[in-house]
């Protein structure tokens, strides 16, 4: 019982995994674009009261930005705070985007996760398509952008931790460039940012715009906490910690089950 109340508290073991092909990536967004089971309401973003603390710190400063102008905008409000562990996470039950970016904003810390979250959702609010994506290098932790329409070039990844967006053959790369790349680099390279070809070839993860949002309709139903689509050529991988919870989970139940069979046994014999 224990190890399932640790599994179901892990907040990726009780996601929704599935995977779409890399050209429902590429799409234009509008009405009735998906990314495999995702779909992000652009005008219920623009609109929703719950996001109104972000259309008001947003609005005067990016609103009369678009595409990767806004993005670059909104990331820089946002590389004011530290860098550091948040208080709460997107994959948080209890996350609330309002209060995060309160927190945010005055001081508190935040990561790669928090960063692409609050800023996907600030370009949402303002009517700018946006979606967190999450970058699954082979061999290296992973990482969260988030991804920009701009009406000249597609859509762009943006990297609000290191403020800059990738390249891949001298032009601005999307997820999908990202996930078949061989060689990247940043267009505007910050001191401590880590080589741009840690992520070439990395699978992609999108997840549902409801977690970082908190608006519209949830794809992933109890138990799952969240569903996310991945594109490229790995699944998702579960940490050590998940997986330790999840096989001691199996071995629980198992042990439920023989116990349970044992006792019917002696019960009739």
């Amino acid at each position: 019982m224990v190890a399932f109340v640790v599994f179901i508290k892990l907040p990726y073991t009780t996601s929704w995994l599935s995977r779409a092909p890399t050209s429902s990536a590429l799409e234009v967004p509008g009405p009735g674009v998906h990314v495999g089971s995702l779909q992000w309401d652009y005008e219920v973003y623009k609109t929703a009261p719950s996001l109104e603390a972000f259309r008001a710190t947003f609005g005067p400063p990016c609103g009369g930005k678009l595409g990767i102008d806004a993005a670059r905008c909104v990331s820089e409000i946002l590389s004011k705070s530290p860098v550091g562990q948040p208080t709460s996470e997107f994959v948080d039950a209890d996350f609330d985007p309002a209060a995060a970016l309160a927190t945010h904003l005055g001081g508190g810390l935040g990561h790669c996760t928090a960063r692409s979250a609050l800023g996907a959702t600030a370009l949402l609010s303002l009517g700018i398509p946006a979606r967190v994506v999450q970058l699954l290098p082979a061999h290296e932790r992973g990482h969260n952008v988030f991804e920009v329409y701009d009406a000249q070039n597609g859509w762009i990844m943006y990297d609000p931790l290191y403020t800059s967006s990738y390249l891949s053959d001298g032009d601005y790369a999307s997820s999908v460039e990202i996930s078949e790349a061989t060689s990247l680099k940043w267009r505007r390279p910050k001191d401590g940012a880590p080589d741009a070809n840690v992520f070439a070839g990395a699978t992609i993860s999108f997840p549902e715009p409801w977690l970082y949002t908190r608006v519209g309709e949830r794809c992933a139903q109890w138990p799952f906490r969240g569903c996310f689509v991945t594109i490229g050529t790995e699944q998702f991988r579960y940490g050590p910690a998940q997986r330790l919870a999840f096989g001691t989970t199996l071995i629980s139940f198992l042990f439920a089950l023989v116990s349970a069979a044992w006792w019917q046994y002696r019960r009739t014999a």
